[in-house]
């Protein structure tokens, strides 16, 4: 799956919404409370590190384990240290990918998330490095 650079997160700068307390619960109907909003800054929740921080977009189909689709965006921040198990963007022949990183052995990873693709071993003299640690995706529901 590539990435395709859309800017710095500062696009979420002014992004501030209402937000319902307290949380909905997502299981069984929680007993009825009085609602209160309050304004929400998505920015200062989402970004800690927004000169560490870019957005992206996804392109392609070898995360959808992962329910990353063709379309869907992504938020990368250089300044998370990469570990094993985190979806990171990677540089690699030029271009961009969005895997989750593993181990094989004493070496890196990275790991697709679609049967259909091949695990990449890191490399660092043939140019694979691990740029940034997705922090975020954002996706519409269907």
């Amino acid at each position: 799956m590539q990435t395709h650079y859309i800017g710095s997160a500062d696009l979420l700068k002014n992004f501030i919404l209402s937000c319902i307390s307290p949380p909905i619960p997502a299981g069984p109907p929680g007993p009825s409370e009085t609602y209160r909003e309050k304004r929400l800054d998505i920015f200062k929740k989402m970004v800690p590190h927004p000169e560490a921080s870019y957005v992206c977009e996804a392109v392609g189909e070898s995360m959808v384990g992962a329910r990353i689709q063709s379309g869907d965006f992504l938020l990368v921040d250089s300044s998370v240290i990469p570990v094993i198990g985190k979806l990171v963007v990677a540089t690699l022949e030029g271009g961009s990918t969005i895997k989750r990183l593993g181990l094989q052995g004493n070496r890196g990873i990275l790991l697709p998330e679609n049967p259909a693709f091949q695990p990449i071993p890191i490399n660092e003299d043939e140019g694979i490095k691990v740029e940034g640690v997705v922090t975020w995706v954002f996706f519409q529901p269907s």
